[in-house]
């Protein structure tokens, strides 16, 4: 994607404002520039912006080189990456991802927008608040108290009330009270059936359960069978979704809610490989006892990703102040597609986004007009759900593709790079070639055919059902694989029965191949997952066909697919480049957490139809730091070694600590020690 208009001036302002600051640059001897007589902090103080996203913008306009910069810009021009250069230039990554240049957006830096500027704006109210937050922050979190309290229910009858409103583009929450009135009578005497069945299952199992633990002694096969009956009862370690539902109600004093139907394990992950020393930073001042910032959120399974973004927001410390995607693995899109730009164009407006969707059509949501910001978060990650976002609608997607077919002809383009040895040097007459998209052949006429198009490369005039994948990143202006983002959480992720999904490995074809739970678990996954486009199409085909037929584009009528992935992948700010990892199970017997609380997070989940943080590996981060290099050197910053620096080394260090704290406030950060609880 380009650089907007809004982000080329906003990086014409830091340099003309820069070039104010002084009159000349000045070289360290170790060929780093420094502030010299042009202020760089100055620059980023006045601007709000972090040191090294002011020096990327400089670097950008050329106003900002040394032998370092170019060293860097050489590399990268040769296809290596960010952490291959820093290791190959001994600079750290944060320094090297400064001295590449901007190609895309960074959307928000520019011209904050509405939205944003009003939650700054907007700060002094939640300090109002200060106090009443911090009284919230002192309550025992329900579980570690427990079960004598009481009123442990109490500090979300109001939570549950706001799922019951009508608003914030809410629908109605159908109950057992109501289900008859909101749904027809043959869907609601299936609903009933159903949780009538699984009431009969669950109680058959805990009678023979207690059965065979009356036996005085029990033999290795009957032990094996209690544990069987607890699993199928919903009475083992780190039931979730499955968890025996008269227990629940026994728990929660009532009975337990319509919707959500069911509740998942959401595993949110940064994708981000941390080198030694960074992971070293990490635990040592940034709450990190894994090898990732991580959260663990018990979600309704039905939670569109439109509505999961706000929460991720809020899990994490963002503002939403930045654009956002939800995407997959670039191997997984092309198994999904059958690595066919057809297969692909058949899924547009079923599983991705237009890539024609006008500029402002993904914010329709983003409404907020003053006060918390936490309340009005938690008002787009409370259910029920419907996403009201017309251009993600089927036939509006399919409008926009009408004249892209599968015949529609195109000219690729095969650019030629060198194969490089073990040295780094280019082996002499071997080289790879990648395609890439040199546009419609329709659209600009037959003369384009004898256009030249570079020396070492190879062009050619090929169907667009028959062209590598790879050319439809630069055929639309938008990124072609962005997942719609009305999809619910179900409709998307398939997830693991008691465990995550497991990395890189394939799943068992039958039972006899697993050798553990996990396998069985991947066995779940392998068993229910749309693999491909077709299998997608065998599934929902003539639900495509007859919504198309229609004519009809209403939020309420649309195509659900069937889970087609085992991993989500979700991008934040796309200068920073934050990414997580998503993964979901039914049930979480690796996580370990009491199973009183992960009860009562079950039950306030159902109630207030929000997801609930039940763990969290990792501190807080923020908006405009500069991604995971930057939040690692800013931690870094704000925890000198004093001790072992000399007196003039120790005097910078300070000054810099100060400096960042005092940047910091402006991103609103802070050390957050609400409880999980009470974080979502």
């Amino acid at each position: 994607m380009a650089i907007s208009e809004a982000d080329l001036k906003l990086i014409e302002d830091v340099a003309v404002y820069y070039l104010q600051t002084g009159e000349s640059s000045e070289k360290k001897g170790d060929g780093r520039l420094t502030d010299g007589k042009y202020s760089i902090s100055e620059t980023a103080r006045h601007f709000g912006l972090t040191r090294t996203k002011v020096i990327k913008m400089l670097v950008t306009k050329g106003l900002y080189t040394s032998d370092a910069v170019r060293q860097v810009q050489e590399l990268r021009s040769q296809g290596m990456t960010v952490k291959e250069i820093a290791k190959e230039t001994s600079l750290s990554v944060a320094t090297v991802s400064s001295y590449i240049p901007y190609t895309t957006e960074f959307h928000g830096s520019a011209e904050p927008s509405k939205h944003a500027r009003e939650v700054r704006e907007y700060r002094a109210y939640e300090k109002a608040r200060k106090s009443g937050q911090e009284n919230l922050k002192k309550e025992r979190p329900p579980g570690r108290a427990g079960r004598e309290d009481k009123d442990w229910k109490e500090s979300w009858k109001k939570e549950t009330a706001m799922s019951y409103k009508e608003d914030y583009a809410r629908p109605a929450r159908v109950t057992w009270e109501n289900l008859r009135e909101m749904l027809p009578e043959e869907a609601a005497l299936q609903i009933e059936e159903a949780d009538r069945e699984k009431r009969e299952r669950q109680e058959k199992n805990v009678k023979e359960l207690k059965t065979i633990q009356n036996h005085p002694f029990m033999t290795s096969d009957q032990m094996e069978e209690v544990h069987l009956l607890e699993y199928l009862a919903g009475l083992c370690q780190g039931a979730l979704a499955t968890r025996n539902t008269s227990e629940l109600e026994k728990l929660s004093g009532e009975r337990l809610p319509l919707e959500p139907m069911t509740v998942w394990r959401l595993h949110l992950e940064m994708d981000y490989e941390a080198e030694e020393e960074e992971l070293d930073i990490l635990h040592r001042f940034g709450n990190l006892k894994g090898k990732a910032i991580s959260r663990d959120l018990v979600v309704p399974s039905d939670i569109p990703l439109y509505a999961l973004h706000y929460a991720i927001q809020r899990a994490f410390g963002w503002e939403n102040s930045h654009l956002h995607h939800f995407f997959l693995d670039r191997d997984r899109v092309k198994e999904l597609c059958e690595n066919s730009p057809g297969k692909w164009r058949q899924m547009v407006g079923v599983i991705f986004r237009s890539p024609r969707m006008s500029e402002e059509a993904p914010f329709w949501a983003d409404d907020y007009r003053g006060g918390s910001f936490r309340n009005w978060l938690r008002k787009k990650y409370t259910g029920p759900y419907l996403s009201r976002c017309g251009e993600e609608g089927l036939y509006s997607c399919r409008k926009d593709l009408k004249d892209v077919h599968e015949d529609t002809l195109l000219y690729v383009g095969y650019e030629r790079y060198p194969v490089r040895g073990e040295d780094g040097k280019a082996i002499p007459g071997r080289y790879i070639e990648y395609p890439r998209f040199r546009g419609w052949a329709e659209k600009e006429g037959e003369e384009k055919k004898s256009r030249s198009f570079g020396k070492e490369e190879r062009v050619e005039i090929v169907r667009f059902a028959d062209a590598p994948m790879e050319v439809l990143f630069a055929a639309f202006d938008y990124d072609p694989f962005e997942l719609l983002e009305r999809l619910s959480l179900d409709s998307v992720l398939c997830p693991g029965l008691d465990f995550l999904p497991q990395e890189d490995e394939g799943f068992p074809e039958s039972p006899e191949d697993a050798s553990d739970l996990e396998d069985l678990s991947q066995l779940f996954i392998g068993k229910n997952l749309c693999h491909t486009v077709t299998e997608e199409l065998s599934c929902i085909g003539e639900e495509i066909n007859e919504v198309i037929r229609r004519n009809e584009d209403s939020p309420l009528n649309q195509v659900i697919p069937a889970p087609f992935a085992a991993e989500l992948l979700y991008e934040y700010d796309y200068g920073d480049r934050w990414q997580l990892k998503i993964t979901a199970s039914c049930n979480c017997m690796d996580l370990d957490i009491d199973q009183d609380l992960l009860d009562r997070a079950n039950i306030r989940c159902r109630e207030t139809y929000r997801p609930v943080l039940i763990a969290r590996d990792g501190e807080m981060v923020m908006d405009d730091v500069g991604g995971m290099p930057g939040f690692v050197e800013f931690l870094k910053t704000i925890n000198p070694e004093l001790e072992s620096m000399d007196p003039e080394d120790r005097k910078e260090a300070r000054a810099a600590k100060k400096e960042m704290l005092d940047w910091s406030k402006v991103v609103h950060w802070k050390w957050n020690d609400a409880s999980d609880w009470n974080l979502l």
